[in-house]
């Protein structure tokens, strides 16, 4: 079935828990990994951050689409707005130097707006607060708040469109800029790979008990 399909059966199966439970709803589920695309070599990461004080640049490795991802994320329905919720661990190196950092816990979430092929962060101003890394970075443990930087559109797009991906269209790639303590370096680049992950069993079993109810219905007129 195709990911698209998927995404929207498993909209579908989250409107009808919003009105059925009411608060949160995940609407669908997403393991993350690195992305090709990045702008150093030799290593491929999720995040890159310039200007962090610490080694420059830094970057944060997702994994891999052959090893488990280390992060997700999720569609989530408040029943008020969507967010995209970011969250797990990702594997610091310097960019330069090599140096392991060890891992680190990051957290991110943009409200956004439904768009062809995906969402779209909705709010376009800069300075906007939208999560956290934690971890060692070379002098004890710190957390770096991140902050959103505009484009002058949006902050942030995680669409099915396969971007800097050669010869693919359909891929799902996020991309922004993520500004540690709201600082911009020569680069803070957030890009990695998105794959959907299937709905569980007893997903796809109430759909099909829906389906049948919808059947009996149309039976009945």
């Amino acid at each position: 079935m195709q990911k698209s399909t998927l995404t929207s059966v498993a909209i579908g199966l989250g409107i009808l828990s919003t009105s059925a439970l009411g608060g949160d709803v995940i609407l669908s589920t997403f393991d993350l990994f690195d992305h090709p695309g990045g702008a150093i070599d030799p290593q491929a990461y999720g995040l890159r951050l310039d200007g962090l004080g610490v080694e420059d640049p830094m970057t944060f490795s997702f994994g891999d689409s052959q090893a488990n991802s280390t992060m997700t994320l999720q569609v989530v329905d408040t029943g008020s707005q969507i967010e995209l919720r970011m969250s797990g661990t990702v594997s610091g190196n310097s960019a330069n130097g090599g140096t392991d950092f060890g891992s680190f816990a990051l957290n991110v979430t943009y409200v956004v707006d439904a768009v062809a092929g995906g969402w779209e962060d909705n709010d376009s101003a800069d300075g906007v607060m939208v999560g956290t890394l934690e971890g060692d970075f070379g002098s004890g443990n710190e957390v770096v708040d991140l902050f959103g930087k505009s484009d002058g559109n949006d902050a942030f797009r995680f669409l099915s469109d396969g971007h800097r991906l050669a010869g693919d269209n359909d891929s799902w790639v996020g991309r922004g800029w993520l500004l540690p303590n709201n600082m911009m370096g020569d680069t803070n680049d957030f890009l990695f790979q998105g794959a959907l992950v299937p709905l569980p069993a007893a997903a796809w079993g109430g759909l099909a008990m829906l389906g049948g109810i919808a059947a009996a219905r149309r039976f009945r007129k």
